[in-house]
Protein backbone atom coordinates (compact mmCIF):
# COMPACT_ATOMS: atom_id res chain seq x y z
CA UNK A 1 0.00 0.00 0.00
CA UNK A 2 0.82 4.01 -0.47
CA UNK A 3 2.68 5.53 2.54
CA UNK A 4 -0.67 6.94 3.30
CA UNK A 5 -2.68 4.60 4.44
CA UNK A 6 -5.08 4.80 7.46
CA UNK A 7 -5.51 2.34 9.80
CA UNK A 8 -8.92 0.98 11.98
CA UNK A 9 -8.58 -1.19 15.23
CA UNK A 10 -11.46 -3.54 15.35
CA UNK A 11 -12.51 -4.42 18.74
CA UNK A 12 -13.41 -7.71 19.40
CA UNK A 13 -16.66 -9.54 18.80
CA UNK A 14 -19.11 -12.16 19.23
CA UNK A 15 -22.29 -12.02 16.16
CA UNK A 16 -25.25 -13.77 17.81
CA UNK A 17 -26.54 -17.10 16.01
CA UNK A 18 -28.90 -16.07 13.06
CA UNK A 19 -30.73 -16.36 10.39
CA UNK A 20 -29.22 -15.87 6.56
CA UNK A 21 -31.76 -16.14 3.56
CA UNK A 22 -29.99 -17.07 0.67
CA UNK A 23 -30.34 -15.62 -3.38
CA UNK A 24 -32.47 -18.07 -5.27
CA UNK A 25 -30.11 -20.89 -6.19
CA UNK A 26 -29.72 -24.75 -7.08
CA UNK A 27 -28.15 -25.55 -3.67
CA UNK A 28 -28.76 -29.31 -2.36
CA UNK A 29 -30.64 -31.34 -4.62
CA UNK A 30 -33.05 -28.36 -6.27
CA UNK A 31 -34.25 -28.68 -9.83
CA UNK A 32 -35.72 -25.22 -9.75
CA UNK A 33 -34.04 -22.23 -7.99
CA UNK A 34 -35.35 -21.38 -4.28
CA UNK A 35 -33.94 -19.30 -1.81
CA UNK A 36 -32.30 -21.46 1.43
CA UNK A 37 -32.34 -20.08 4.61
CA UNK A 38 -28.96 -21.04 6.73
CA UNK A 39 -29.03 -20.91 10.79
CA UNK A 40 -25.72 -19.18 11.17
CA UNK A 41 -24.24 -20.02 14.59
CA UNK A 42 -22.73 -18.18 17.34
CA UNK A 43 -19.20 -16.76 15.99
CA UNK A 44 -16.52 -14.98 17.99
CA UNK A 45 -14.08 -12.46 16.43
CA UNK A 46 -10.56 -12.04 17.80
CA UNK A 47 -11.09 -7.91 16.42
CA UNK A 48 -8.46 -7.35 13.60
CA UNK A 49 -7.20 -4.63 11.64
CA UNK A 50 -7.92 -2.85 8.83
CA UNK A 51 -5.32 -0.71 6.66
CA UNK A 52 -6.35 1.46 3.57
CA UNK A 53 -5.26 4.44 1.43
CA UNK A 54 -4.28 5.26 -1.65
CA UNK A 55 -1.99 2.68 -3.46
CA UNK A 56 -0.90 0.69 -6.36
CA UNK A 57 -3.23 -1.98 -7.16
CA UNK A 58 -1.50 -4.43 -9.70
CA UNK A 59 -1.98 -8.35 -10.34
CA UNK A 60 -4.13 -10.58 -11.52
CA UNK A 61 -7.57 -11.47 -10.22
CA UNK A 62 -8.17 -14.84 -12.23
CA UNK A 63 -8.69 -18.09 -11.00
CA UNK A 64 -5.62 -20.34 -10.49
CA UNK A 65 -7.40 -22.63 -13.68
CA UNK A 66 -7.43 -20.24 -16.34
CA UNK A 67 -3.68 -19.55 -15.15
CA UNK A 68 -2.30 -23.20 -15.29
CA UNK A 69 -3.98 -24.21 -18.20
CA UNK A 70 -5.83 -20.66 -20.48
CA UNK A 71 -3.18 -18.31 -21.95
CA UNK A 72 -2.43 -15.61 -19.66
CA UNK A 73 -4.32 -12.29 -20.18
CA UNK A 74 -2.57 -8.94 -20.57
CA UNK A 75 -2.45 -6.08 -17.55
CA UNK A 76 -5.18 -3.99 -17.92
CA UNK A 77 -4.35 -0.57 -17.03
CA UNK A 78 -7.11 1.53 -14.55
CA UNK A 79 -8.08 4.84 -15.22
CA UNK A 80 -8.21 6.98 -12.79
CA UNK A 81 -7.55 6.76 -8.80
CA UNK A 82 -10.80 5.22 -7.16
CA UNK A 83 -10.57 1.74 -8.17
CA UNK A 84 -11.33 -0.83 -5.52
CA UNK A 85 -9.85 -4.40 -6.09
CA UNK A 86 -13.00 -6.91 -4.46
CA UNK A 87 -11.54 -10.09 -6.74
CA UNK A 88 -10.93 -11.48 -3.63
CA UNK A 89 -13.03 -13.26 -0.18
CA UNK A 90 -15.91 -14.95 -2.39
CA UNK A 91 -17.31 -11.58 -3.90
CA UNK A 92 -19.41 -13.58 -6.03
CA UNK A 93 -21.69 -14.81 -2.76
CA UNK A 94 -24.37 -12.79 -2.53
CA UNK A 95 -23.84 -12.49 1.17
CA UNK A 96 -20.27 -11.57 0.92
CA UNK A 97 -20.90 -8.63 -1.41
CA UNK A 98 -23.62 -7.38 0.86
CA UNK A 99 -22.68 -8.08 3.99
CA UNK A 100 -18.83 -7.52 3.05
CA UNK A 101 -17.67 -5.92 0.52
CA UNK A 102 -20.30 -3.14 0.81
CA UNK A 103 -19.55 -2.28 3.88
CA UNK A 104 -15.86 -1.87 3.55
CA UNK A 105 -16.54 -0.11 0.39
CA UNK A 106 -19.28 2.41 1.94
CA UNK A 107 -16.70 3.13 5.12
CA UNK A 108 -13.22 3.72 2.70
CA UNK A 109 -15.16 6.39 1.10
CA UNK A 110 -16.87 8.44 3.63
CA UNK A 111 -13.46 8.15 5.65
CA UNK A 112 -11.59 9.11 2.46
CA UNK A 113 -13.97 11.59 0.99
CA UNK A 114 -14.52 9.74 -2.18
CA UNK A 115 -17.99 9.58 -4.23
CA UNK A 116 -19.20 6.52 -5.26
CA UNK A 117 -20.58 7.90 -8.59
CA UNK A 118 -16.58 8.35 -9.55
CA UNK A 119 -15.26 5.16 -7.67
CA UNK A 120 -14.53 1.71 -10.01
CA UNK A 121 -15.40 -1.47 -8.23
CA UNK A 122 -13.08 -4.49 -10.40
CA UNK A 123 -14.92 -7.87 -10.37
CA UNK A 124 -14.41 -11.40 -11.41
CA UNK A 125 -16.06 -11.56 -14.57
CA UNK A 126 -18.20 -14.32 -13.58
CA UNK A 127 -19.94 -12.07 -11.03
CA UNK A 128 -23.39 -13.07 -11.13
CA UNK A 129 -26.24 -10.74 -13.04
CA UNK A 130 -28.32 -10.35 -9.63
CA UNK A 131 -25.18 -9.07 -7.66
CA UNK A 132 -24.46 -6.62 -10.81
CA UNK A 133 -28.30 -5.63 -10.84
CA UNK A 134 -27.64 -4.84 -6.96
CA UNK A 135 -24.30 -2.73 -7.48
CA UNK A 136 -26.39 -0.63 -10.30
CA UNK A 137 -29.38 -0.02 -7.50
CA UNK A 138 -27.17 1.81 -5.11
CA UNK A 139 -25.50 3.58 -8.03
CA UNK A 140 -22.03 1.72 -8.28
CA UNK A 141 -19.66 0.78 -11.06
CA UNK A 142 -18.09 -2.83 -11.72
CA UNK A 143 -15.53 -3.44 -13.68
CA UNK A 144 -15.80 -7.15 -14.76
CA UNK A 145 -12.26 -8.58 -15.13
CA UNK A 146 -10.40 -11.61 -14.33
CA UNK A 147 -6.97 -9.81 -16.20
CA UNK A 148 -3.98 -8.88 -14.12
CA UNK A 149 -4.38 -5.13 -13.61
CA UNK A 150 -1.98 -2.17 -12.96
CA UNK A 151 -2.38 1.45 -11.65
CA UNK A 152 -3.96 3.69 -8.94
CA UNK A 153 -6.59 2.63 -6.68
CA UNK A 154 -7.47 2.30 -3.30
CA UNK A 155 -5.64 -0.72 -1.55
CA UNK A 156 -6.72 -2.56 1.37
CA UNK A 157 -6.40 -5.74 3.80
CA UNK A 158 -8.62 -6.52 6.12
CA UNK A 159 -6.79 -9.08 8.67
CA UNK A 160 -8.69 -11.36 9.34
CA UNK A 161 -11.22 -10.96 7.01
CA UNK A 162 -14.26 -11.85 10.02
CA UNK A 163 -13.14 -9.06 11.73
CA UNK A 164 -15.57 -6.65 9.60
CA UNK A 165 -18.40 -8.01 11.44
CA UNK A 166 -18.15 -6.31 14.19
CA UNK A 167 -18.55 -3.25 12.58
CA UNK A 168 -20.28 -3.39 9.14
CA UNK A 169 -23.67 -2.50 10.91
CA UNK A 170 -22.05 0.76 11.56
CA UNK A 171 -20.52 1.19 7.98
CA UNK A 172 -23.73 0.88 5.80
CA UNK A 173 -25.37 3.19 8.33
CA UNK A 174 -22.66 5.92 7.05
CA UNK A 175 -23.19 8.75 4.92
CA UNK A 176 -22.20 7.05 1.60
CA UNK A 177 -24.54 3.79 2.83
CA UNK A 178 -27.26 5.95 2.97
CA UNK A 179 -27.31 7.86 -0.05
CA UNK A 180 -26.85 4.59 -2.12
CA UNK A 181 -29.53 3.03 -0.20
CA UNK A 182 -32.09 6.22 -0.88
CA UNK A 183 -30.49 6.90 -4.35
CA UNK A 184 -31.49 2.62 -5.16
CA UNK A 185 -35.21 3.71 -3.23
CA UNK A 186 -35.87 6.44 -5.16
CA UNK A 187 -35.37 5.00 -8.60
CA UNK A 188 -38.12 3.99 -10.77
CA UNK A 189 -36.00 1.15 -12.50
CA UNK A 190 -36.16 -1.84 -11.24
CA UNK A 191 -32.96 -3.19 -10.76
CA UNK A 192 -32.81 -6.31 -8.42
Amino acid sequence: MGNTQTTVRIKPYTAAQASLVTAPSYLIDRIVPDVEQILLPERASGGGTLRYGPGRLSGAGQPPRRRVFGRAQPVTPLTGAANFDFRRNEPTNWAHFTTNHLPVFFHICDEMGIDRHGATILMPTNTPGFIQRAAAFFGLTLALTDAPVDGDGIAFDLDPWIALRAERAAWVRGKTGRAARAQGLLSDKDTV
